[in-house]
């Protein structure tokens, strides 16, 4: 009777052992990500003249001139910040991740992370330091969790993953 409740026990130890690794699969967030400046730009300019727009129609005919004015500008400005970002991420396997570059006002971020549904929230020190990201075409998706008001809410960092 023992061996046969020795080999019940290990069968089922090791149907269990199977489920859990079948399930524990790498997340495709995990590993280094470099920021992709080229697929950012666009991303971030969309973002900026959506901004521009909407404060525009506030200010009514003034506003329309007021941004004609400033798409002209925004190249320029955005040619500036774009060349001075530069970031790194680095997403482990065992929920923590850390950056390095600059991240805003932020030269590194630490923190955790968890993923449900193909998004992944990132709980950095400091609530305004956390950020949401999705994957699209093998690009990482990242942008701040709590904007600020003057921020487009269109606002992201594309990320390509290293090799």
């Amino acid at each position: 009777m023992q061996s046969i409740t020795r080999r019940v026990f290990a069968v089922t130890a090791l149907f269990a052992m199977s489920v859990f690794l079948i399930g524990c699969g790498a997340s495709p967030f995990e590993g280094t990500w470099t920021l992709d400046k080229e697929a950012t730009r666009p991303v971030i300019k969309a973002a900026m003249e959506s901004k521009l727009a909407e404060q525009a129609a506030a200010a009514g005919d003034q506003g329309a001139a007021t941004l004609e004015m400033m798409k002209g500008m925004i190249d320029g400005m955005l040619d500036k910040m774009i060349e001075e970002m530069d970031a790194t991420l680095t997403v482990n396997a065992d929920g923590t991740f850390t950056g390095s570059g600059k991240f805003g006002n932020q030269e590194a971020l630490t923190g955790t992370w968890a993923e449900s549904g193909g998004t992944v929230t990132f709980d950095a020190q400091g609530e305004e330091n956390d950020a949401v990201a999705t994957l699209k075409d093998g690009a990482m998706r990242f942008a701040p969790k709590n904007k600020p008001a003057d921020m487009p809410e269109d606002f992201a960092l594309i990320f390509k993953k290293s090799k």
